[in-house]
Order: structure tokens, then C-alpha cells, then sequence
């Protein structure tokens, strides 16, 4: 990675964003998600979200959200929809990302972030070790409305 890695919070429903994450969606998984201006616009306003994206000299090469909630046993922060343009994977773009989204959250010692991957990722689950990400023994469910 030759050029600076700028890294934004998105807050404009650009045209550019909805096609950056089209793109970067259909590299991440092969099940088809309708995303438009609207979807952006509405993840745009949830406070209980950001969406970061990654540049090299203005092109989105990645993106990545943090959600968050608090509960009982406290502030939940999750990474989802994590991923860099597989044409720039393997030049450290993923990990500066990752880096700069992570050091501005400002956790405390209380608080923690989570994320999920699939075992198929095998470049990925590596490097999120190596940031010091711990595999923790549970089972994840979902259900889908019927």
C-alpha cells in the first residue's frame, strides 16, 4: 500500500457510497441484498450505527459498520459487513482500516467488540487474530420471519 489510506464515517447518501457498497457486498456474500439510496439513507440515520469506509486516492476499496447497544451486562459494539476490494487484499489496506475504525471507538475497559466470520475467510480470521480478536465458544442463531 503505496498511497495514504484515508478512512471516513460516511454521513452523505452520495450516489458513489451506494455503488461502493453494492460492489463491495457481492464480494463479501453471494446471497443477493437490495441496496439503494433509501437503505443508505436509513442506515445514515440510525444512531446506533456508522458506516466506515476505506479510500485510496478517492476510490472506495472497503467498508466496514459498527453497530452498538447497551444491554444489562453493558455496551455492546459490533463489526459487520467487513471487507476489503479483493483487488487491494493482501497490501495491509484491512488491517489500517480495521486499526483507525477500532482505536476511535474509544472502548473502556468495560466495554467490548465483537464480530463474526466465516471459517471459509481464512485470510480474514487470521488477521483478526493477530489484532487480538479471541474466538469465543458459543453458538450463533438466527431465524428468519417465516
Amino acid at each position: 500500500m503505496k498511497q495514504p489510506l484515508e478512512i471516513r464515517c460516511v454521513t452523505e447518501p452520495l450516489d458513489d457510497y451506494v455503488e461502493a457498497v453494492r460492489r463491495l457486498l457481492g464480494q463479501l456474500t453471494t446471497r443477493p441484498i437490495a441496496f439503494g439510496k433509501t437503505e443508505l439513507e436509513q442506515l445514515l440515520a440510525d444512531e446506533s450505527s456508522r458506516l466506515y469506509v476505506a479510500c485510496l486516492d478517492g476510490t472506495v476499496v472497503g467498508m466496514a459498520t459498527v453497530g452498538t447497544y447497551l444491554c444489562p451486562t453493558g455496551r455492546k459494539f459490533w463489526l459487520e459487513d467487513v471487507v476489503v476490494d479483493e483487488a487491494y487484499r493482501g497490501r495491509g489496506v484491512a488491517r489500517a482500516f480495521l486499526e483507525t475504525v477500532v482505536d476511535g471507538l474509544h472502548l473502556s475497559g468495560t466495554e467490548k467488540l465483537y464480530l463474526t466470520s466465516n471459517p471459509s475467510r481464512i485470510a480474514a480470521n487470521r488477521l483478526y487474530q493477530s489484532m487480538g480478536f479471541q474466538s469465543k465458544i458459543t453458538n450463533v442463531y438466527y431465524k428468519t420471519p417465516e
